[in-house]
């Protein structure tokens, strides 16, 4: 990051930290929807609302979250947990984001849970609170079939990876394919090689930071909400 000169003024200061921007408008492509799209490939449902819980903008994980509707949903463009404790909660939570308390709230339903930080963007108001969802697991598919190439894992040492990430033991896994606890030895013993890992524990550390990528893949039809639809005017 450069730093101002005593000569530069404020205005040529503003007028540089808006090159980027400007060319951006001059190729045809507004920020704005730059930066949805970088936030539509991050595998963390993030969904900006107000006091209200009315939903001002959410990404594409967010939408299939809520559209799936076990734990949460959107009704009339409301954030609504399922269970009414949970309603409770977050309501707290959102009042607490007024006075730029940050919440940590674990909602459930339908025999799942989902764990969400409440963050206070603009306190003063209270018309912008960010919830943003925990993972979902350790590492997720298209990160962990990055990490397999980039590699060169075999499709049998990128099972038995996904299987490890799963929480799964290496008697688990022989048993669930079928083969000998030795087979599978020697695959995690090949992919541990691979990867530099001494140990599974650090193998599976590696793979907890890796990028949360979404799967370009994405399902359709669950929460057809049209891109432009997404941020509120």
């Amino acid at each position: 990051m450069q730093q101002l000169s005593a000569g530069t003024s404020s205005r040529q200061h503003e007028r540089r930290a808006n090159v980027p921007e400007r060319r951006a408008k001059a190729r045809g492509r507004d920020p704005v929807d730059l930066l949805m799209g970088v936030l539509d490939e991050i595998d963390y449902g993030l969904i900006l609302v107000d006091e209200s819980a009315r939903v001002r903008f959410a990404n594409q994980v967010a939408l299939n979250e809520c559209a799936c509707g076990l734990v949460v949903r959107v009704q009339e463009g409301v954030f609504t947990p399922r269970d009414a404790g949970d309603q409770k909660a977050l309501q707290k939570a959102l009042w607490a984001a007024r006075r730029g308390c940050r919440s940590l709230l674990r909602l459930s339903g339908g025999g799942a849970t989902h764990t969400v930080a409440v963050v206070p963007l603009d306190p003063s108001s209270g018309l912008a609170t960010l919830l943003v969802f925990g993972k979902r697991q350790i590492c997720e598919p298209l990160s962990l079939d990055f990490f397999a190439r980039t590699h060169q894992l075999s499709l049998a040492e990128s099972t038995v990876l996904r299987r490890l990430c799963d929480g799964s033991l290496p008697e688990q896994i022989a048993q669930e394919n079928g083969v000998a606890i030795s087979t599978i030895r020697t695959q995690i013993s090949s992919v541990r090689s691979k990867t530099g890992t001494r140990s599974i524990s650090e193998l599976i550390g590696r793979l907890t930071t890796l990028p949360p990528m979404v799967s370009t893949l994405r399902r359709q039809g669950m929460f057809a909400t049209p891109a432009t639809d997404r941020v509120a005017a």
